[in-house]
């Protein structure tokens, strides 16, 4: 391809002659991209620039301009479009020259020096610069090269030729049309990220790519349909956790699924990419609540800070967990981890300390106390500061440290007074011997602990209560309240209530007669059968005796049979629950139910008139039923023009029609008489009428 043709776009290989093979590695021969008369010689900025290439060292022939290599195949269209798809497919891999060439630093440098030794002994000489120097300034594809004083400097201008390089590459040769939608990622110094071509996350990943493609999540081709997907891992640093990975802006993708969907740790899948994206990785300190298990974090691996203990044959020392003294401490320690001065707890922040005191044997006193290296804590406290003899303190431990503890040869003509501690239940007995010259002591005559006492779960001796110690079962209680509350008159509660009492006193009984029951269950089933004495509830008669009452009274001559029955049915229901003993209390409140809907569903006879109008007799009239409705009503309505006729013809004024309204509203009566008409007439039949329309909104 055009790669291969043009003698390489970003690096030169040249191949004239088998010396020009690379030597060193499998990166290209990297060197010779500056080497060849870097302070210009043949070709010059032809091909230090990040437009001009030479295609070997002997020709001088660029790149560019019209007798170079783009110059001649650019005329051939099919080439350049050939050149332009395979540069899509494989853009990531020259998009990530630049990070190559750091990764590579290594293998450059050694080629370089490689041909350092080969063409001009001990001198970079050819390669080098003798001051700085700039291609193209003031444009987009300026290149500034260092003075080559290092190789160091050699590796950080190859650096600065392979990114002007593929920037003019991207912008000016193969990117008039844009290859795809692509993704940028933006991480922390505690992040780096691995991204992959498919979802499978299979084949080799690329490391911090500085740009990703959307691609088919089986194939890993280049994906411009908006189905295409962006498979990555987050890699974090020791000590770090994630915070957040975020995805924007939001209408570019579809979902943003991170390790619960893809089923890999810290794997993260952005899914049917229509545009481009910014990924955006948070991470945060992991703070370890430090577990130690032999002088290991067993949660995260951190390593207390150790002390070791170098005693001598004649001396020995006693380790206590915080500054006081106060816990017991390790007699004959080897070795000690830095703790919390108060808590006495493991620390590793450079903070902790250890406190000891060392014993020299009868016959010896202490020489020497010494710590190394110093670097690795701040000060080591003797008895003067301490204020206790033979008491050290090594404090701001930050590294292991070694104690060295060296005895001699006691001077002192001892004098030694015995004091005498009595053993108590945990601890041993012995006797003090303390010199009343120099105060040297020693311990001997150690009498064993005398062991608890315990009686009813205490110990005789010292008052420790015994923890293996079981009180019996008291059931006292449990039988009292099974005595007092098991007979109650069940005509008296409603049954709801009697039921739950039954059940409490039958688990009582029960619990009673259990010999491996608990203290615990014991109270509880006492507890249980008092709640259930105190729910007993009294059957609430409140409405249905009133009903039933109501119904008794009731003048049965004035409603239909059919009422009736549906009425008779309610009421023997009722007096049925009134005259039994206990009953549900949900029967009591539906029986009510039922004979208060009973009464309200009674239905009156109809009352035949005992007359007819004689304007109104035809009964398929429209007005015959109204007529002799509005006639009968309670209150009555309307009545006829005289004793015999009705008037059905006659015309109707609003007067009488806000009347016969009043009329079968129950005739209220007006707050005011006074109305906004001037039309009516006071004492007028229609007076209170208009005036209640009003005041009702009506009219």
């Amino acid at each position: 391809n055009l790669e291969v043709t043009g003698g390489s776009i970003f690096f030169h290989r040249d191949g004239m002659t088998d010396a020009d093979k690379l030597l060193s590695g499998p990166a290209w021969d990297y060197d010779n991209a500056l080497a060849f008369n870097g302070n210009g010689g043949t070709g010059g900025s032809n091909y230090l620039s990040a437009r001009g290439w030479y295609l070997s060292s002997g020709s001088g022939f660029g790149i560019m301009g019209s007798g170079g290599i783009f110059g001649r195949l650019g005329k051939h269209q099919d080439l350049m479009d050939e050149t332009k798809v395979a540069y899509t497919i494989y853009r990531r891999y020259y998009d990530d020259v630049c990070q190559n060439v750091l990764r590579q630093a290594e293998l450059i440098e050694d080629s370089a020096k490689m041909n350092e030794i080969r063409d001009v002994g001990e001198t970079m000489n050819a390669f080098d610069f003798n001051s700085p120097r700039t291609f193209d300034a003031g444009t987009e594809y300026e290149i500034t090269y260092k003075k080559t004083d290092t190789w160091r400097d050699y590796v950080d201008n190859l650096y600065a030729y392979t990114e002007g390089r593929a920037r003019f590459l991207r912008s000016e040769l193969l990117m008039d049309e844009e290859p795809g939608f692509d993704a940028a990622f933006q991480l922390g110094a505690n992040s780096s990220v691995t991204v992959y071509d498919t979802q499978d996350l299979s084949g080799e990943g690329v490391e911090n790519p500085d740009i990703v493609y959307a691609r088919n999540k089986e194939t890993g081709e280049i994906d411009t349909t908006g189905e295409g997907q962006i498979n990555f891992v987050v890699n974090l640093k020791n000590g770090c956790q994630l915070k957040s990975v975020t995805v924007e802006p939001a209408g570019n993708f579809g979902n943003l699924k991170g390790p619960a969907d893809t089923g890999v740790e810290n794997a993260y899948r952005i899914t049917k990419v229509t545009g481009p994206v910014t990924v955006k990785v948070e991470t945060q300190e992991v703070v370890c609540e430090h577990e130690f298990v032999d002088g290991v974090c067993v949660k995260c691996g951190t390593q207390a800070l150790k002390v070791s203990f170098d005693c001598d044959a004649n001396s020995s020392v006693t380790v206590y967990d915080t500054q006081d003294l106060t816990q017991p401490g390790a007699e004959d320690a080897q070795f000690a981890y830095a703790r919390s001065s108060a808590s006495g707890q493991i620390d590793v922040t450079g903070d902790g300390q250890v406190n000891f005191v060392v014993k020299a044997e009868p016959g010896y006193e202490i020489e020497s106390v010494t710590a190394e290296p110093a670097g690795s804590y701040k000060n080591l406290k003797g008895p003067d500061e301490t204020m206790s003899k033979d008491y050290y303190r090594l404090t701001k431990v930050t590294g292991p440290v070694t104690v060295t503890v060296r005895t001699r040869v006691s001077t002192c003509e001892h004098d030694y007074i015995a004091a005498v501690t009595a053993p108590t239940c945990t601890e041993k007995g012995y006797t003090t011997y303390t010199c009343s010259k120099c105060g040297d002591s020693y311990t001997g005559n150690e009498v064993d602990a005398l062991g608890h006492d315990f009686k009813d779960g205490v110990c005789t001796r010292c008052g420790e209560k015994d923890p293996d110690y079981v009180p019996p079962i008291d059931k006292s209680a449990l039988a009292e309240a099974i005595e007092e509350l098991e007979f109650i008159p069940p005509m008296n509660y409603t049954l709801e209530s009697i039921r739950v009492h039954a059940a409490a006193l039958a688990q009582a009984k029960a619990v009673y007669a259990d010999e491996n029951a608990t203290q615990a269950e014991v109270d509880d089933a006492a507890q249980a059968l008092l709640e259930a004495y105190r729910g007993l509830t009294v059957p609430d008669w409140s409405t249905l005796k009133p009903a039933v009452e109501a119904a008794r009274k009731i003048d049965r001559s004035k409603y239909t049979d059919e009422s009736l029955t549906a009425l008779d049915a309610a009421l023997k229901t009722a007096n049925g629950l009134i005259g039994e003993g206990s009953v549900l209390q949900s029967d009591i409140d539906a029986a009510a139910r039922d004979l208060v809907d009973a009464i309200a569903a009674l239905e009156p006879k109809e009352d035949k008139p005992d007359f007819l109008f004689e304007d109104v007799k035809d009964p398929g009239k429209f007005y015959f039923d109204p007529v002799y409705w509005a006639f009968y009503a309670e209150p009555q309505i309307t009545k006829g023009t005289d004793d015999t006729h009705f008037g059905p013809d006659n015309p109707c004024t609003r007067g009488h029609v806000v009347t016969f309204l009043w009329r079968a509203a129950g005739e209220p009566a007006p707050k005011s008489t006074q109305t906004p008409f001037t039309d009516l007439k006071p004492g007028a039949f229609y007076e209170k009428a208009v005036a209640w329309a009003v005041e009702e909104g009506i009219t």
